[in-house]
């Protein structure tokens, strides 16, 4: 058995509508804790049983030999955290991947959640204590007697995302890495920039100091609005000639990132640019967004 095209077509549009409920529909912070839990019940429940439905997608096409949805049911049941470790090892460390990249954006890592990784994320989504996991959410508009846990319903999607992007690879020999959050928001930004012009030496520079930060787009960009929002364009890494383009450029991102049409991480990554305590950075060579604290003296913070 292999995985079906149609079945996966449901499976990444079903992804990406949830993706976008999720947008059109933040859970607002609120006094009562279940009035927020009932806010997000369809959300996350959505996500739950979609994660739960790529791991075993993802199980059916990287598995040999292939076990039918059946042996799947008998075996794994609902176990989250059993069926992510049965996953091969370059499965978990693409999902990891994809994880990790989302996580430093929003710096949930300050918070102390108690999780860190994608392993341990899908471990206390699926904790069977009724205080804690997936059993409360999935009978929380029934059963009183419980405190509904929280989490965090765009993470749940990105997780699921990274989960239908293996399947994509395992299943139909993608190349591709799916558009992790880092492409994505590269392909975001990329736009921005003049095109190419063989014949045309200052776009070609542009270009040039785009690519000149350790190979990165993302990570120049993220040092162009970091120092386009301390007004500090003079400090970037470029000729001179260069920097009244690169702070036109920085304004047009600041404004295409912010608008109604953004997404939240695109929104977020601008949150954090205009921090003022500290300096965002992307770090490619461990693919996470980092930050240290500000060089701006505390009066202009």
């Amino acid at each position: 058995m292999t995985v079906d095209l149609l079945a996966f077509h449901r499976m990444i549009t079903a992804c990406r509508a949830t993706r976008k409920l999720v947008v059109e529909n933040p859970v607002q912070s609120d006094y009562s804790g279940d009035h927020e839990a009932a806010e997000a019940w369809p959300l996350v429940t959505a996500a739950y049983n979609g994660i739960e439905q790529a791991l075993k997608m993802l199980l059916q096409a990287s598995a040999a030999p292939t076990p039918t949805l059946e042996e799947l049911r008998v075996q794994y049941g609902h176990d989250l955290e059993k069926l992510y470790g049965a996953l091969d090892p370059d499965d978990q460390t693409h999902i990891e991947l994809h994880f990790g990249e989302h996580w430093s954006l929003y710096e949930h890592e300050l918070l102390d959640l108690g999780f860190s990784t994608a392993k341990e994320f899908i471990a206390q989504l699926n904790d069977s204590d009724p205080q804690v996991g997936s059993i409360a959410w999935r009978y929380a508009l029934l059963d009183m007697s419980v405190q509904i846990p929280k989490t965090n319903p765009w993470t749940m999607c990105e997780v699921w995302y990274a989960i239908c992007c293996r399947i994509k690879k395992r299943a139909f020999a993608d190349t591709d890495d799916c558009f992790r959050l880092s492409v994505r928001l590269d392909f975001k930004l990329g736009d921005i920039l003049p095109s190419v012009d063989p014949y045309d030496g200052f776009t070609n520079d542009l270009n040039q100091w785009a690519i000149h930060k350790d190979r990165s787009l993302l990570a120049a960009w993220v040092e162009l609005l970091v120092k386009a929002n301390r007004e500090a364009i003079d400090e970037v890494q470029a000729p001179d000639r260069l920097r009244p383009e690169l702070a036109a450029m920085a304004a047009t991102a600041f404004g295409q990132l912010a608008d109604d049409s953004a997404g939240p991480d695109e929104k977020h990554l601008i949150v954090r640019a205009r921090q003022r305590d500290r300096d965002l950075a992307w770090d490619p060579q461990v693919a996470q967004f980092r930050w240290t604290p500000s060089s701006l003296p505390n009066w202009q913070r």
